[in-house]
């Protein structure tokens, strides 16, 4: 806004992750006893489609030199020292 750019930026966290490494991050950050295992993406019931590679690129910020983003290990840490006691606190709660 500031240098009067034009056009469609992405604005997302840097660096990339898959969804098991994602899932394994947050079971670590929090401390959870859980048994994990990833599966490959064709291995699971979901019938959504998934593109091969979904990873969104700062390009224009970065072009611009206005690119702040901090990795996506940065925000999710962020998020679950905020909100990750509440989190548990709600799953328990549904507990069977």
């Amino acid at each position: 806004v500031e240098v009067d750019a034009k056009g469609t930026y992405n604005a997302t966290s840097e660096d990339y992750c898959t969804r098991s490494e994602y899932a394994e991050y947050v079971i670590k950050k929090l401390g959870l006893k859980v048994n994990f295992e990833p599966c490959r993406s064709k291995a699971s019931s979901k019938r959504a489609r998934r593109p091969l590679n979904g990873i969104l690129e700062n390009r224009l910020l970065k072009k611009q030199a206005i690119n702040i983003m901090p990795t996506w290990k940065e925000d999710v840490d962020v998020f679950l020292d905020t909100y990750g006691d509440e989190l548990i606190k709600e799953a328990k709660s549904r507990k069977p």
